[in-house]
């Protein structure tokens, strides 16, 4: 599938602004961005339910851009799962292939087949409202491939269900998209979702396509502090480049200067130092930036702790986040106490500044 210049604008509001993206067969993709960024009507447009603005959409070659969804051969799975109330299991997986004219004979064994390849053989008599969450959505999913789609699109399908279901419907999603190696567009807020399931990740951004890579490249490499704040999590410190000598440079962060790779340009221009959570460390070593703050929040999770450390003097301040292991020893007992911190200049990412992240 291929997407050229695709666009939607609603009068002189543009919701999506000229996404061009190519997907492989077999790949999943995850559609990441927070609402309003023009995920879900990317998505529409792919569908069929919107008409692009400008554009088009390539399915196997062939321009799709102004046929009805019918005719785009497309499977849907959407959260509130859309299943006919009064149709059973199996007649709800069964109802796209009677739609598109299949024979009995091979509705029945397609129907056992979908049902017994999604774990619900068992469950083909009952009605949808005697399901659980869970077994609801492995319905959708189970009726969307059905008839084997060119493409599924899933608009976030796992965001009305609670923490442990969706952890297992996440594995679910995984082992359908290695079994059936269909191709899927998946539409999420969720980054740890789209960590979990991608091959590559479309991160949005007001109506534009604001990233495109691998999930380990954008999370451990990303592109721009928006990338590094909204999908690797990391701490977003202003810098400034103050000496360059073959790929590396001298980066000033509150005062302090480190040597540390960095492919921005010009000398002394703004720039973000990125810097996961995982990656700050308490009492640092001589080589590594550091700074005086204090605790201003402590939160346990279990096997880590995060802390909230807040640092200033005469030439910034702000708030680093910290994840440390539960067991570590010297960690900060309570709001207030003074710590010293940093990171050293191999885990910190110098990327373009962009103000409206901070």
């Amino acid at each position: 599938m291929e997407l050229i210049g695709l666009g939607k604008s609603y009068g002189p509001e543009t919701a999506v602004a000229g996404v061009d993206l190519a997907v492989e067969h077999g790949e999943l993709i995850a559609i990441l961005g927070a609402s309003g960024s023009g995920k879900s009507t990317l998505l529409k447009m792919v569908a069929g339910f919107e008409g692009p603005s400008r554009g088009r959409i390539l399915l196997h070659g062939q321009d799709v851009s102004s046929l009805s969804p019918a005719d785009r051969e497309i499977g849907m799975v959407v959260q509130n799962y859309a299943l006919f109330p009064h149709l059973s299991v199996a007649r709800n997986v069964e109802y796209g292939l009677r739609m598109r004219k299949w024979p009995k004979r091979e509705r029945a064994e397609r129907v056992a087949e979908m049902l017994e390849r999604m774990r619900l053989s068992a469950l083909g008599d009952r009605l949808p409202r005697q399901l659980s969450g869970g077994q609801q959505q492995r319905v959708a999913i189970a009726r969307a491939l059905a008839y084997s789609p060119r493409i599924m699109l899933m608009d976030e399908p796992l965001g009305a269900l609670d923490k442990a279901l969706k952890q297992d419907l996440v594995e679910e999603i995984h082992r359908v998209h290695r079994e059936f190696a269909t191709t899927i567009l998946y539409v999420t807020h969720d980054r740890e979702e789209a960590m979990t399931l991608a091959d590559r990740v479309v991160l949005m951004r007001d109506g534009r396509m604001a990233a495109c890579a691998p999930v380990e490249e954008l999370y451990l490499r990303p592109p721009t502090a928006y990338a590094a704040g909204f999908f690797s999590g990391a701490n977003l410190v202003p810098a400034r480049v103050v000496d360059r000598v073959e790929g590396r440079a001298r980066v000033e962060i509150g005062g302090r200067t480190l040597d540390t790779t960095c492919p921005v340009d010009p000398l002394g221009s703004p720039v973000t130092a990125a810097v996961r959570p995982v990656c700050v460390v308490l009492d640092p070593p001589d080589d590594a930036w550091a700074l005086e703050g204090e605790v201003t929040d402590r939160l346990f999770l279990g096997d880590s702790v995060q802390l909230k450390l807040a640092y200033s003097d005469a030439d910034t301040s702000g708030v680093v986040s910290c994840l440390l292991p539960a067991t570590a020893p010297g960690l900060p007992g309570a709001v207030g106490e003074k710590v010293r911190f940093g990171f050293t200049p191999d885990t910190a990412r110098i990327v373009p500044d962009d103000q409206e992240t901070r």
